[in-house]
């Protein structure tokens, strides 16, 4: 298998909601914001209201996303970029128009509305205005020159197989003359053509693999390398440093999504753990992972 890493899904990557201060018994409290039955139903179609578990992923999603609001207003002076917003819900309403599909369809919640749509327009745009502040830092990119896995770019061939003595082997093969790509069809359990990973930053792969890849000598076989897949040889044919300056003008074009996604959980995780929420008791009880159903239920 080829050596990327796995993107952790986030845990508020299908945050659904929509601006509080709608109509109803209020259900949740968010600093001065209200959360209430009818901002609940502004999710869902006409006549249609999740009940259960359903209704209290549903809050907890709505109390969350009043949350990072705050949180990017009090940690970096941000407000939601409506502009931005607007744009991003156009395109993802002409999207489901183009493949004849229902926002319930697209988004896999059942009766989800075109509110839904709504705010993951909204909440993609959050992710963004933060991960640029996140992401350009000169605490953040100071670590990342410092590791190098990030902002080093790499192209890169390599030879899986199952057990350290058989890439022994394949690199015995390699250091008396023999071709990898030859070497990648006969034997390499990965399915890459020739053994071929192309040019992508380190950072993109499993960390074993990233950090060889940076330290290697250019056009040396280099390992065996262990990782969860199995034991690699490869040879680094290029490497380049990003430049600073232009990561730091824009990082969100240049880092991988991967470090954007992680730097964008840990924040995410940090605000929902600090905060403040208070569910009517009725509905459950606020944790940072998801309202706990009431006792009685």
């Amino acid at each position: 298998m080829t050596p990327l890493r796995k993107i952790v899904p986030m845990a508020l990557a299908c945050l659904l909601a929509a601006s509080c201060g709608g109509s109803g018994a209020v259900m949740a409290r968010v600093g001065d914001a209200t959360i209430t039955e009818g901002d609940v139903a502004a999710l869902y179609e006409a006549r249609s209201m999740p009940i259960g578990d359903d209704l209290r992923t549903t809050l907890f999603r709505l109390a969350a996303l009043e949350v990072l609001v705050a949180g990017m207003e009090a940690e970096f002076g941000l407000e939601v970029d409506t502009t931005e917003v607007d744009t991003l819900f156009e395109q993802l309403q002409a999207d489901l128009t183009a493949r004849g599909i229902t926002p319930a369809e697209a988004l896999g919640v059942a009766n989800a509305g075109i509110g839904m749509v709504r705010f993951n327009a909204e909440l993609a745009v959050i992710r963004d205005q933060v991960s640029q502040r996140l992401l350009s830092s000169a605490e953040y990119i100071d670590a990342l020159y410092q590791e190098g896995i990030g902002v080093t770019t790499v192209c890169v061939q390599h030879v899986l197989v199952a057990t350290e003595d058989e890439a022994l082997e394949v690199l015995e093969r390699l250091e008396d003359g023999e071709d990898l790509g030859d070497v990648a069809v006969e034997v390499s359990l990965d399915t890459s053509e020739r053994g071929d990973l192309g040019c992508r930053l380190a950072s993109e792969f499993v960390t074993e693999f990233a950090h060889a890849s940076v330290l290697a000598d250019i056009g040396a076989p280099t390992g065996p390398v262990p990782t969860q897949f199995g034991f690699h040889v490869l040879v680094v044919s290029e490497r380049e440093v990003l430049d600073r300056a232009l990561v730091e003008a824009d990082p969100l074009q240049y880092l991988s999504t991967v470090d954007a996604s992680f730097a964008w959980d840990d924040w995410v995780n940090e605000r929902l753990r600090a905060a403040e929420v208070q569910v009517e008791p009725q509905y459950g009880t606020w944790t940072p992972n998801g309202i706990q159903a009431p006792d009685d239920e």
